[in-house]
């Protein structure tokens, strides 16, 4: 889903216009962030809430690719279900990913794909979204999900 959220945002940002998307899809991300900054030209605001964003959803991407090519190992601290985890090896370096943070990490990511097209549209018709506080409205979800963001 957040591929296809992130060729269509892309797409809406050129203005419909066929795009060669990259073919990965970090590459893609940063696409986005690049065509959002750019449409938002002088809407400081508006740009570091992209940026913040973009760090969300490639340390999501990085999980991610941790999950599908690291995988060496799972347990539990304290035998608690709570405490369970994913032990990973990606370039060389070792991280233990928490089921917790796992959970917020998919929540965050699913629900950043689905307002991909809302945060697009602020950029391309902020007139529309002038009463609106969108920013805050996303960060507030963000933030109440369990974990921290």
């Amino acid at each position: 889903m957040l591929e296809r959220s992130l060729k269509k945002a892309a797409s809406d940002l050129q203005h419909g216009t066929t795009l060669t998307a990259p073919q990965q899809v970090g590459q893609m991300l940063d696409l986005w962030k690049t065509l959002h900054i750019t449409a938002s030209e002088g809407r400081t605001k508006h740009q570091l809430f992209i940026q913040q964003m973009h760090a969300i959803l490639s340390d999501g991407l990085i999980v991610r690719n941790r999950l599908a090519h690291g995988i060496t190992g799972y347990g539990l601290a304290d035998h608690a279900q709570s405490d369970a985890y994913v032990l990973t090896t990606l370039n060389g370096r070792d991280r233990r990913i928490k089921v917790q943070e796992l959970q917020t990490i998919t929540d965050n990511l699913g629900y950043l794909a689905s307002h991909l097209g809302r945060i697009t549209s602020f950029t391309t018709e902020p007139e529309k979204w002038k009463h609106s506080d969108l920013h805050s409205e996303i960060r507030d979800h963000l933030c109440s999900t369990p974990g921290k963001v």
